[in-house]
């Protein structure tokens, strides 16, 4: 979500474009099943979850293209999705504080 928020052109093209069945939907599909497997989790199944994060991720990409005056918007989609998923608020704070991982390319437009 926060490379969406700072890169416009990308943001529209992943927005495009459906991930699953990709390599880049392996790794969320991997993560949620360790984190229901530990109990971080309380989701009826494994494609219900897949479902909310795939189609709230790219709505949200397709508002964030059309509109990039949104602030912190991947934020609150984040939050919004962790509790989507029945992780605890407790929880949900923490994670937000942490500081995201670097990228493995700098981000280059296409614009």
């Amino acid at each position: 979500m926060q490379k969406a928020e700072n890169d416009r052109a990308w943001c529209g093209f992943v927005a495009q474009v459906r991930l699953a069945n990709t390599t880049a939907g392996e790794r969320p599909i991997r993560d949620l099943k360790q984190a229901r497997k530990a109990g971080l989790l309380t989701i009826p199944s494994l494609e219900a979850a897949i479902d909310l994060m795939e189609g709230t991720a790219t709505s949200a990409m397709h508002r964030m293209h059309q509109n990039p005056k949104l602030k912190n918007y991947g934020d609150q989609i984040t939050v919004v999705v962790l509790r989507g998923l029945g992780a605890p608020e407790e929880r949900i704070a923490e994670l937000m504080k942490r500081p995201l991982p670097a990228f493995r390319r700098p981000t280059k437009t296409i614009e």
